[in-house]
Formats: structure tokens, C-alpha cells, sequence
């Protein structure tokens, strides 16, 4: 290894995993697909993801969705609110002091 990625190791934090219910919500016509990342997804310029890495928003409650939701003045008629089981590897709780506190977290 090298003394750089040593170092990378070394600063950044390590997530837990995370199982349990995530939620979404989507237009209705997408609800059947709205677990994958599809070459539209992929291409679009998301805030958190740029063209070429695809992404899906989703909360841990539906109240998280709806938050966002209102936040960005969605229509909340126009959308289906949808849940998925997951277990996903290496997720870092950012509603957690002691994480955000980190080297290289913000």
C-alpha cells in the first residue's frame, strides 16, 4: 500500500450498516421502477450527484420525504410515497455529533 492511501484510510470514517425500511416518493407512472437507477437517472444532474453516478433520494421515514418534499414546493399530489427494505454497508449517520465531528465530514 501506499503511504497516501494509508493515510486515506486512516482520516476517513468508517460507516456502520444500516437495515431497515428507507422511503421515497416518485410519480406514480415511475412507481414500478422507482428502485432503479435507469440511464435517465444516471444522466440527470442531481445536487448530489452529478452526470455519470446515479443516485436514489430516499429518507428513513416518511416524514424525511415529506420534509424534502415541502422543501422544494413538490406538488404532494402528484406523487406515490413508497418503502423498501434494505441492507445497505458503510453508511455514515450524519445525524450523529460524534460523526460529523470527523476529519473530512461536513
Amino acid at each position: 500500500m501506499t503511504r497516501l492511501f494509508l493515510l486515506w484510510i486512516r482520516i476517513c470514517p468508517r460507516g456502520g450498516t444500516y437495515e431497515g425500511p428507507i422511503h421515497r416518493a416518485t410519480n406514480p407512472k415511475y412507481a414500478d421502477d422507482a428502485w432503479r437507477i435507469h440511464a435517465g437517472n444516471t444522466g440527470a444532474n442531481h445536487r448530489y450527484s452529478s452526470p455519470g453516478r446515479g443516485a436514489l433520494y430516499s429518507g428513513k421515514s416518511p416524514e424525511a420525504v415529506l420534509g424534502e418534499l415541502k422543501h422544494y414546493n413538490s406538488d404532494l399530489d402528484s406523487v406515490v410515497f413508497l418503502e423498501q427494505k434494505v441492507s445497505v454497508d458503510n453508511v455514515l449517520d450524519l445525524t450523529n455529533p460524534s460523526v460529523r465531528s470527523q476529519p473530512d465530514v461536513d
